[in-house]
């Protein structure tokens, strides 16, 4: 027989290596969600809202696509460009889209990563130039922002130039390119 402090010793153990036990059951593996399969859009420009171009530009875009680019069946490009009422302000919006994703969301020079949208996005603004236009008409300050995105089998380019006396904060731009992926990929999705 056990004495009673041998007994609280074994029941101790024991109820250590049942707590052990509990806390160390696998929780289920629960399947991660499959992303969508993407296809591509023909008219993915004209079904974009570019209603802030609208709003800084004062005139609907004109769309320009190229259904099917060289390098394969699997890219498209599309644009939409807003010249103002006094041709000061120009504004263009490149979309390319492409299937299947390699899974690399690149751009050239520095980017950095950009959170929420897809499997993977990054995001790079360009530096503001100011010169002289003669096409525009006096001091025009211009800049290239770009955002690439990798969702399931979709990859997704914007370029964004604006061409303006004065072109938006990086903040607002931001918000716009995050519209544009979102949509993208949402209208991506839908085609079937």
């Amino acid at each position: 027989m056990f004495t009673p402090s041998a007994r609280r010793n074994v029941s101790a153990l024991a109820l250590t290596l049942l707590l052990t036990g509990c806390a160390n059951q696998a929780a289920p593996v629960q399947a991660e969600p499959t992303p969508p399969t993407y296809q591509l859009v023909d008219d993915l420009c004209e079904r974009l809202d570019h209603s802030w171009m609208i709003d800084l530009a004062e005139t609907p875009p004109r769309y320009r696509s190229i259904p099917s680019l060289p390098a394969g069946k699997d890219h498209r490009r599309c644009f939409a460009t807003a010249f103002d009422k006094d041709r000061r302000t120009l504004i263009q919006v490149q979309i390319d889209t492409s299937t299947p994703s390699d899974g690399q969301a690149t751009l050239p020079g520095s980017s950095q990563p950009f959170d929420g949208l897809g499997d993977q996005a990054r995001i790079q603004f360009g530096e503001p130039v100011t010169g002289p236009s003669e096409h525009l008409g006096g001091q025009i300050t211009t800049r290239i922002d770009r955002l690439a995105a990798v969702h399931g089998t979709a990859k997704v380019w914007v370029t964004l130039t604006v061409h303006a006396p004065a072109v938006p904060e990086k903040t607002a731009t931001e918000a716009v390119l995050n519209d544009y992926g979102n949509e993208i990929l949402t209208f991506m999705a839908a085609v079937q």
